[in-house]
């Protein structure tokens, strides 16, 4: 199973929210379920600026519907 950072759109309290999580995949590259992305601490400022800029590469894929297109 693979994973990435996508934006990710859902519904709450009647109102449309987005926000970046960590998406996992089956074999055939299917999304299957999702997590909290979280940049609260790293061990180097290095490890801090790759997560970021694989989070920025969420903004090139199409955003994904939650909870229709994912399990929590």
């Amino acid at each position: 199973m693979g994973w990435n950072y996508r934006v990710c759109q859902y519904v709450e309290a009647g109102e449309t929210l987005f926000a970046i999580r960590e998406v996992y995949y089956d074999n055939d590259g299917t999304p299957q379920m999702y997590g909290d992305a979280s940049v609260e601490q790293w061990e180097t400022l290095e490890d801090v600026r790759g997560t970021l800029d694989l989070m920025r590469g969420a903004f090139d894929k199409p955003v994904l519907r939650l909870p229709e297109d994912l399990k929590s």
